[in-house]
This record gives C-alpha cells, sequence and structure tokens, in this order.
C-alpha cells in the first residue's frame, strides 16, 4: 500500500528523514543566517583578542606604576580569570532569558568596564575593570556555540558555522600581541590605546546584536518544550542529591 496521501481516501503518509530534516530548517533566510554566524564569530574573536593585545604593553605598565614584571602581568590574568569563571553565571540566563538580551547587556558593559580600564588613574581599577569586562565579555565565547547551533539547525549546513565559530577564540589571541604591538609603536607606547583598540572593534559589533534576532525561544518551541521546564530540570538534575541505587537482592 503506497505511503503517499490519497486525494480520496484522505489518508496521511508516514513523515520520511528528508520531511524531518526539513521541519527543523531555520526559519530566516540563508543570508540572515549568514550574517548572525558572522556577528558571532566577531563577538568571540574580540572578546578573546582583549586576552592578549595588553600582553606588549607590560613592560610600559611596569613603568608607569612603579611594578614588578610579575604584577604587570596580573591585567591579562585576571581577565582570563573572569572569562573562565562567566559562563558559570551567564550561560544558564542564557537559556532563561534568550541570547540576544544577554549578548548586549553583556556586552555593552564589556566595553564599559575596558573603558573604565583605559582611563584609570590607579593599577587596582585597571585589575578590576579588566576581570569584570572578561567576566562579562565570556557571553561571546560561552553562549557562541549554542546560538550558532541554534542559527544552522540543519545537520548539513553546522559544520561550517561550526568552523567558523572556532576560528575566533583562536584566532582572536593569536593576532592580540601583534596588533598590540603595532599600537604601542604607533601612539607613543601608550598602553591605554591597547584598551581603545578593543572598543573600536567592539562597538560596531554590539551595533549589530540590537538588530540580531532572538534564537533560543524558537529552538524550544519546535521541540515542543518551554524554556522554563528545560531550565527546571536541568536545575533538577544538578542539585538533587543523587539516591543511592538499591542492592541487589541475594
Amino acid at each position: 500500500m503506497d505511503d503517499k496521501a490519497d486525494e480520496h481516501t484522505g489518508s496521511v503518509s508516514n513523515p520520511t528523514v528528508a520531511d524531518l530534516e526539513k521541519a527543523v530548517e531555520a526559519p530566516s533566510s540563508q543570508a540572515s543566517a549568514s550574517g548572525e554566524t558572522t556577528l558571532d564569530w566577531d563577538d568571540s574573536f574580540t572578546i578573546t583578542f582583549a586576552t592578549s593585545v595588553t600582553v606588549p604593553a607590560t613592560r610600559v605598565l611596569a613603568q608607569d606604576f612603579d611594578l614588578s614584571r610579575t604584577y604587570s602581568l596580573l591585567p591579562l590574568t585576571l581577565y582570563t580569570l573572569g572569562i573562565g569563571f562567566g559562563p558559570l553565571f551567564i550561560a544558564p540566563l542564557s537559556e532563561a532569558f534568550g541570547r540576544k538580551w544577554i549578548y548586549i547587556s553583556t556586552h555593552l558593559f564589556f566595553m564599559l568596564f575596558i573603558l573604565g580600564a583605559a582611563l584609570s588613574p590607579t593599577f587596582s581599577g585597571v585589575l578590576a575593570c579588566r576581570f569584570l569586562a572578561g567576566f562579562l565579555g565570556s557571553a561571546g565565547v560561552a553562549v557562541g556555540a549554542g546560538t550558532a547551533t541554534e542559527i544552522w539547525q540543519h545537520p548539513s549546513s553546522r559544520g561550517i558555522s561550526a568552523l567558523l565559530f572556532i576560528l575566533g577564540p583562536f584566532l582572536g589571541p593569536t593576532l592580540g600581541p601583534l596588533a598590540g604591538a603595532y599600537v604601542l609603536a604607533g601612539h607613543d607606547n601608550n598602553w591605554r590605546w591597547t584598551q581603545y583598540t578593543i572598543l573600536v572593534l567592539s562597538l560596531p559589533i554590539w551595533c549589530g546584536l540590537i538588530w540580531m534576532r532572538e534564537t533560543t525561544v524558537q529552538m524550544y518551541e519546535k521541540l515542543g518544550v518551554h524554556w522554563a521546564g528545560s531550565l527546571f530540570a536541568f536545575l533538577s538534575l544538578v542539585l538533587l542529591p543523587e539516591v543511592p541505587a538499591a542492592a541487589p537482592s541475594k
């Protein structure tokens, strides 16, 4: 008996694999998805670029604040620690409030703290601002992979988007010292311009994030699951104590 729909009987055909793959296709156009993937890559690149752009300025920092070389490396160290701890808090929030508003809010405060580090008259202020900038900027790295997956939901198109996203965190720390040395040479060894460079890269990205569409809610709607139920289930699995298994009866 043919599985296809019959005009006279009104029977419904069984869904094929191709039909299921079409059902999970992202509703946005190819151009829109490509633009959002590029924006996602730019964000992760800039956040990781800010990690190492201060490395060439360690000697200048030591001279300006009368520090040893060990202390002059703390802006790099604390920023990296911020990137490490930030996802523990930001990633769950993106599941509750959506990716878009997490991107917009964290990236805005990331730029403000980078500006604070550039204008700070004290070394302790530089350290505090750099740590908070790394903490908030980590959203671009922690949430970016999930965003790329939600934009490119079809398995055949997900590989390239994942590759582009992974390139950002690798190229950022690699190109940061080169750009930092170039900026220092062009601005009379003024280390503050390494922070201004981060702002120049970040501001256009933040403007693009404002026009970004929300992806998390659409994914949950397709799965037939509300985000609150998914978040509650996740927290239950993590926070509830493990129940010991019953001993096998002899």
